[in-house]
Formats: C-alpha cells, structure tokens, sequence
C-alpha cells in the first residue's frame, strides 16, 4: 500500500492523459519520462541475477547468462516493435 499519493493502475489505464492535465504537483509521468526508471530496474534485476550464488565467480556461466538475458530483451523487443507496427491495423 502506498501512502504517499495516488496510484495508477497500469493494467486498468486507458492512457487518456487526463491525469497528466489534473494533477496539481506533477506526479503523472508520461511514458516516455519512465524509460531510464525502467531500464534502470531491468538492469537492477540482471545484476542481480549475476550476484546469484549459481553465477557468481563464475565467468563462463556469467556470459551464458548474459547471452540468455540478450535473448529475453531482444524478444521482448521484437513483440513491442510488431505491436507498434500493428497499431494502425486496429
């Protein structure tokens, strides 16, 4: 629970924009503004599982992983990229 404001709930947004133009302090981000956040916790996650006790001081099992988590992003990143391209479909 947090106490400290309101709270959006990304699943149930339907990206409007009112609360950009209602907020009296500023609080609403746009998309674009949380990248580096997100990118940060991505990268946040990845080291951690580097630190892993199955990885750590292990160079070889690192760079599999490293490798792995390229997959994942870039899978990601292919299923956002057709979705932006098929947009214009809807």
């Amino acid at each position: 629970m947090q106490s400290d404001g309101a709270v959006i709930d990304e699943e149930s947004c339907i990206r409007c924009g009112i609360c950009h133009n209602v907020c009296p302090t500023n609080a609403s981000r746009h998309d674009g503004e949380r990248i580096p956040a997100e990118v940060k916790a991505k990268l946040d996650w990845a080291k951690g599982l580097m630190e892993h006790k199955y990885y750590k001081g292990n160079p070889e099992l690192q760079a599999d992983l490293k490798e792995r988590l390229h997959r994942h992003f870039m899978k990601n990143k292919k299923v956002m990229e057709q979705a932006v391209e098929s947009l214009g479909d809807l």
